[in-house]
């Protein structure tokens, strides 16, 4: 349904276009030049607009997608729902910038959003691994995978000394 509608959209554009083309020419032929080309200004004005348009809305999603992409969604949904969120918030200054409805800059609002606890949910969880220490105290070490009949003497006295004995493949 959506394609016949984006079609017929299409064709009532093109077919209005037809009108004013035909009416632009009409005119030219009649030796109303002055009116024919405010008509056609009056055209490119409008395109030029619209593409103005999408140029500085195009800037804005640049700017926000480079500051977004250091940051870790939980997933693309999340990454997508922010964005949306983030541009919804955003107006242009006087100078043309993009910035926060606060005045801040992109950047700084999106460190703040990130930060912030009511969008905790939309950012993957950080792994906590404790106090900071690398293996708990007695687990064996990735070097004591190999079975304790394949060790020599001083490597098990000394992974004894360390704590690091565990379980072993015998």
């Amino acid at each position: 349904m959506a394609k016949e509608r984006d079609d017929a959209l299409k064709a009532k554009a093109e077919i209005e276009k037809a009108k004013k083309d035909a009416e632009i020419a009409r005119m030219k032929e009649e030796g109303k030049l002055q009116e024919a080309l405010e008509m056609e200004l009056a055209e490119a004005r409008a395109k030029l607009e619209l593409y103005e348009k999408d140029i500085t809305s195009l800037r804005r999603d640049s700017v926000v997608n480079d500051a977004l992409a250091g940051l870790d969604f939980r997933n693309e949904k999340f990454r997508e729902m922010a964005r949306r969120e983030i541009t919804d918030d955003l107006v242009q200054n006087e100078e043309g910038f993009w910035v926060h409805k606060t005045g801040t800059s992109i950047k700084d609002y999106i460190e703040a959003y990130s930060k912030s606890e009511d969008n905790s949910f939309l950012f993957r969880v950080k792994a906590n691994s404790g106090a900071g220490t690398n293996a708990p105290a007695g687990a064996p070490s990735t070097e004591t995978a190999k079975s304790i009949s394949a060790l020599t003497t001083q490597e098990i006295l000394s992974l004894a000394a360390k704590g690091q004995l565990g379980s072993f493949n015998y």
